[in-house]
């Protein structure tokens, strides 16, 4: 599972739809909820901090600095970026939670992230960098975060599909997808703070180790795949897998 999660984390296919089909598959193993699955996206949040490490230490000293007006308006996108996700998170509750037992639901969703993929795909070449982007395009763009907390849409799939639409480049759409990852895994970190410190031992942990690791793998993979915008692989990827999961219900 912490292969699985590392690799789809950041490749478009949905990290949350395929622990929870793979879980319905290891037949004897019973992961402990939701904590665990918060555990993995901490371990990718890792390779998120690693991998932007420099832009996110500059983000971080010319904000407390009160230096650099790029990097302060950035916290500001990320900050307007992060609240539709908040808002759903409170609103819906412990009912995300129960998404996530339900392939049907699972295997939908995943249909729908094949479609948001085709039609990111098909539309031209942005020219919007980082520094361009407005605050109704981060609103917009956190939306599409909020909707990935359905199981089997896919969060950087969704986010980034939505900054190109918005005519962002496809680097910057990445940058941005995964920066305004920060705050959201760091949040659900902070919130099941207490079941994580429950689950860990030792097969927990080099779970979360195999996670960072793939991660790693995936993140160069997806930079590379958006340069030559083939974002149709991963959409008949998702295409497929969901209307297998219907047809096996």
């Amino acid at each position: 599972m912490g292969v699985v999660q590392g690799l789809t984390e950041f490749l478009p296919v949905s990290s949350s739809g395929h622990l929870a089909f793979l879980g319905s598959f290891l037949k004897g193993f019973r992961p402990p909820g939701i904590a665990y699955e918060v555990l993995l996206h901490g371990a990718t949040l890792l390779v998120v901090l690693i991998f932007y490490r420099r832009r996110v230490l500059g983000i971080l000293t010319g904000f407390f600095r009160g230096e650099g007006g790029v990097e302060r308006r950035l916290v500001f996108l990320l900050v307007i970026g992060s609240i539709p996700l908040v808002l759903a998170a409170v609103i819906l509750g412990e009912k995300v939670e129960e998404l996530f037992q339900s392939l049907k639901v699972v295997g939908a969703m995943w249909i729908v992230t094949a479609l948001l993929l085709f039609i990111a795909n098909a539309s031209g070449a942005g020219r919007k960098d980082l520094e361009q982007i407005t605050w109704k395009d981060a609103l917009l763009i956190g939306f599409a975060q909020a909707f990935a907390l359905m199981p089997g849409i896919s969060r950087s799939g969704a986010t980034i599909c939505v900054a190109l639409l918005l005519g962002v480049r496809g680097g910057a759409a990445a940058e941005f997808s995964f920066l305004l990852a920060i705050p959201a895994i760091g949040g659900a970190l902070i919130l099941k703070a207490r079941g994580i410190g429950d689950i860990m031992e030792a097969p927990y942990i080099c779970g979360a180790v195999a996670a960072f690791i793939s991660g790693l793998i995936a993140i160069y993979l997806l930079l590379k795949v958006i340069k030559q915008r083939k974002l149709i692989y991963f959409a008949v990827y998702c295409l497929v897998l969901g209307l297998i999961t219907l047809v096996m219900l």
